[in-house]
């Protein structure tokens, strides 16, 4: 395998992971807010979180589209996809369901989903 192909797996595979961490660690730490914070002020930080998130998705998908990138536009729908999440947070919790285990289960769905994702752009690169 020539060295500028492997050194582009190991690029797209570490931003990959980099943003699975960041993700992930968001909605840990989710976890932790829904424990130590009142229920009112996590809803408040929970639609503030999401209309963010949903403003910064769609700076990037725009900055995509002017740039012609599809990579960058699939991170900003990405993005998008954690704001709605987010939102998604607040029925969650208003409707008394398991938050913690819900939210541990998508914290392990979009672990998964990096996972996946960085084997199948290694697999495409290779194939070239």
């Amino acid at each position: 395998m020539k060295k500028e192909i492997k050194q582009e797996i190991i690029d797209k595979t570490f931003s990959n992971l980099c943003f699975a961490i960041v993700i992930g660690s968001f909605l840990y730490f989710l976890n932790l807010g829904y424990v130590k914070i009142s229920e009112d002020v996590l809803m408040t930080d929970l639609k503030m979180l999401g209309i963010a998130f949903a403003i910064i998705a769609l700076a990037v998908i725009e900055k995509a589209y002017r740039l012609d990138d599809n990579e960058f536009a699939l991170q900003g729908i990405e993005i998008f996809i954690a704001s709605l999440i987010v939102i998604a947070m607040q029925l969650v919790i208003a409707k008394e369901y398991p938050f913690i285990v819900i939210n541990s289960i998508i914290i392990l769905c979009i672990i998964a989903y990096y996972i996946v994702k960085s084997i199948i752009m290694g697999v495409k690169i290779k194939k070239g």
